[in-house]
């Protein structure tokens, strides 16, 4: 965990799908050739690697709030996570 007395925790996730294709559209703006399969497949390679290494597995902390941005725009999801901050605030 990155800051683990954080007042307020996120973790963002996204289908698989929406996520590869978000990267193969990045990669296609910098002139990559590469199909959104294997983006696919790199991106399932990852998770399991980040979810099952032995130093740090990538969890969501049990006091974490999850976001899953699959079908929400970077700007709504920062958004989100702003209102939700205020809210905090606001309550104290």
């Amino acid at each position: 965990m990155i800051f683990p007395d954080a007042e307020i925790k996120f973790f963002l996730t996204a289908s698989v799908e929406s996520r590869a294709q978000r990267r193969w559209e990045e990669l296609q703006t910098v002139g990559k050739k590469v199909s959104l399969e294997q983006v696919i497949s790199e991106t399932k390679a990852r998770d399991e690697q980040d979810t099952n290494r032995a130093h740090a597995p990538l969890r969501k902390a049990t006091d974490a709030l999850l976001i899953d941005s699959t079908t929400i725009r970077l700007p709504d999801v920062v958004q989100q996570m702003a209102e939700i901050a205020r809210e905090k605030i606001n309550k104290k």
